[in-house]
């Protein structure tokens, strides 16, 4: 009997052990059958990979100065006409000027046009005339400027309110001073950060452009001038007015001089005389 027993106890345990064995198994293989079909299976036709993260969006509101200047060589004969077609350009696009001046070797203006317009006005600038030989265009970045003029100007606002309330519940002279004092100071640096935020305002709103329009012929045009030689009466009427000028100039340094010409004098008049008697 208990040999019997011993038996079954035996027997239970070993189909227990196997049980779990082909339990165990069975779940490996069928996670390592997922595994494989996971990593097998191809995307089908219609599915796309997933798009990569997008990309930072630049700042849309940079404060871009643009300035820069242009040289065209003309001649004589063109300049007047190219000048003309400069201004009807300039009109076209807005903007205006801010200098102008001309001289006999050249024409140079200054230009202020709206930023929206400054790249293509620069293309038809060619449509002129004359060759432009010359062209320089910057962009400087005032962004960082405005932004620390527009947080200067909040906090000198927030300081100036709670300055005036503290000056309408002050009641002693003194401290009513003292207050007043800072607030005026705040105000002066308020209104210069401001004027300095509209100024960068406007150069964004106006670019600049310098344009110098040189004639290339110019020593060609002059040559009369300069070949010009003088008759033989101006050279004349020339030599005798300075001729007179030396007389002039002799008699004013006769006049500077004369004591040291009588000393001269009698220094001589002595030395005759003294040979005279050892003679």
């Amino acid at each position: 009997m208990k040999h019997l027993k011993f038996i079954l106890i035996t027997t239970i345990i070993l189909l227990t052990t196997a049980c779990g064995k082909s339990h165990d198994q069975a779940y490996a293989e069928s996670a390592d059958e997922a595994m494989v079909e996971c990593e097998e299976a191809p995307l089908t036709s219609g599915e796309v990979p997933p798009p990569p993260p997008p990309a930072p969006a630049l700042p849309t509101d940079r404060k871009l100065v643009t300035s820069g200047n242009v040289t065209f060589d003309v001649t004589q004969a063109t300049v007047d006409s190219v000048s003309k077609k400069l201004n009807k350009l300039i009109a076209k696009y807005n903007g205006y000027k801010t200098e102008d001046s001309q001289h006999s070797w050249n024409y140079s203006s200054t230009a202020k046009i709206p930023a929206g317009n400054f790249y293509a006005f620069l293309d038809e600038l060619y449509s002129i005339g004359g060759k432009m030989t010359h062209k320089t265009i910057t962009v400087k970045d005032m962004t960082e400027y405005y932004s620390d003029f527009q947080s200067s100007i909040k906090s000198k606002e927030a300081a100036l309110e709670q300055y005036r309330v503290l000056l309408k519940r002050a009641n002693k002279i003194s401290e009513i001073i003292e207050i007043q004092t800072k607030i005026d100071g705040i105000q002066e640096e308020l209104d210069r950060h401001t004027q300095a935020k509209l100024n960068i305002d406007k150069m964004v709103a106006y670019s600049e452009l310098e344009i110098e329009l040189r004639i290339s012929d110019y020593s060609s045009a002059d040559s009369d001038a300069r070949k010009y030689e003088p008759s033989f009466g101006s050279r004349l009427a020339d030599a005798l007015s300075g001729s007179i000028d030396l007389i002039e100039a002799i008699i004013i340094a006769i006049f500077y001089i004369w004591p040291i010409l009588i000393i001269l004098g009698v220094i001589f008049y002595l030395i005759r005389k003294r040979r005279k008697n050892k003679q």
